[in-house]
């Protein structure tokens, strides 16, 4: 039974790439405009190709830090920091005593909000293998990445086109997580789709 599902899956995500494909050169042949050649077929297509495709991406890293976000949320309600109040989808988020408590106690390190927020020529990927019992510091970090304007790939893999300021790397020292990170540059991007 598993099986044939696998099929259906396979069979259904086909024919929706084969109809996205088709929309592709319909539009590409009203946009070129009657008597375009094959050739001015093709670059119109492979424009809206194109353009689909980063439409894509963006929503992909959209659909990423939101679930970073409910993730957090839902670290924090389960470590009794925070609440949730209200009826409905109208519900407020509120500080527990705990969470004030550790707030007020400096348990919880916030990001810094004078991190000065330069953009570099060459994007930066952030990885980071924080262990469990470092979590708060994890979710410090995780924090202050998305305040510096990098973007969550996978929970421990960021980027961004973003120089990471001294003061933040002081941060990260500061609380002993410098063996746990990489930080690579990229002089070239892309996917495997603008390889082939």
């Amino acid at each position: 039974m598993k099986r044939k599902r696998n099929h259906k899956y396979l069979l259904l995500e086909a024919l929706s790439e084969a109809a996205g494909e088709t929309m592709d050169f319909a539009t590409a042949f009203i946009c070129a405009g009657y008597g375009a050649s094959m050739r001015n077929l093709e670059i119109t297509r492979d424009k809206i190709s194109s353009k689909n495709f980063k439409l894509k991406q963006e929503q992909e890293k959209t659909r990423a830090s939101k679930k970073c976000l409910y993730e957090l949320v839902a670290d924090m309600k389960k470590d009794g920091l925070i609440e949730k109040n209200g009826l409905g989808r109208k519900k407020l988020i509120t500080l527990t005593r705990t969470g004030k408590e550790k707030v007020n106690n400096g348990d919880i390190k916030k990001p810094s909000t004078s991190y000065t927020k330069e953009v570099s020529k060459e994007p930066i990927i952030f990885v980071f293998d924080i262990p469990e019992k470092e979590r708060k510091k994890r979710d410090w970090l995780r924090r202050s990445l998305n305040h510096l304007g990098f973007h969550m790939i996978q929970k421990s893999v960021w980027i961004g086109s973003v120089r990471l300021p001294k003061v933040f790397l002081s941060d990260l020292s500061e609380q002993n997580l410098i063996s746990y990170v990489e930080i690579l540059s990229i002089n070239k991007s892309g996917t495997i789709k603008n390889v082939l």
